[in-house]
């Protein structure tokens, strides 16, 4: 949110270096311009899982960490590997870190993908702690969709969580 504010107050400002208008009106302007750029991001990944999940060959993975991973490697690095494991084995997919439900869970960080596999999936080709994996039979994109942004928008508050993703096909 403090992000998405002070993108807003940036560009008021800038409204109002460019035309002679009043402070609540460049707010304004700057929160709408934000809230379509906030649902054309919406569609186009509703878009994109969309076209994953409706194909025959659709998997959601989850990455695991090691403690051996997560104490000697950063997590923007780690991050890194889970896009360029997902390029190597996916042929499209959108994916994201994790933290988990810290009241159910571990907190411990993670990665979710749901992509198109180019072979079947294997257990032993992520390096750095476990792959899990099932297969999407009955395809709800928009809730997986809406999974995925939900915890790309508050997993942490430590770190910023992107989404990845493989470029368009």
């Amino acid at each position: 949110m403090y992000l998405i504010m002070t993108s807003i107050y940036e560009k008021a400002h800038k409204y109002i270096s460019k035309k002679d208008i009043s402070w609540d009106i460049a707010v304004w302007k700057a929160f709408d311009s934000n809230q379509n750029l906030i649902y054309k991001k919406n569609t186009r990944l509703n878009k994109r899982v969309e076209n994953i999940v409706t194909n025959e060959n659709a998997v959601f993975y989850t990455l695991t960490l090691t403690d051996k991973a997560l104490n000697t490697i950063t997590l923007d690095h780690l991050q890194r590997e889970a896009q360029a494991w997902a390029r190597k084995n996916l042929i499209r997919f959108v994916g994201n870190l994790d933290y988990g439900d810290e009241l159910e869970h571990t907190g411990r960080p993670h990665f979710h993908i749901i992509g198109n596999y180019k072979d079947k999936p294997t257990y032993d080709t992520w390096p750095y702690g476990a792959i899990n994996f099932k297969r999407v039979y009955n395809p709800d994109h928009k809730r997986i969709k809406n999974y995925i942004l939900k915890l790309s928008l508050h997993a942490t508050k430590k770190t910023a969580c992107k989404i990845f993703k493989s470029k368009e096909i």
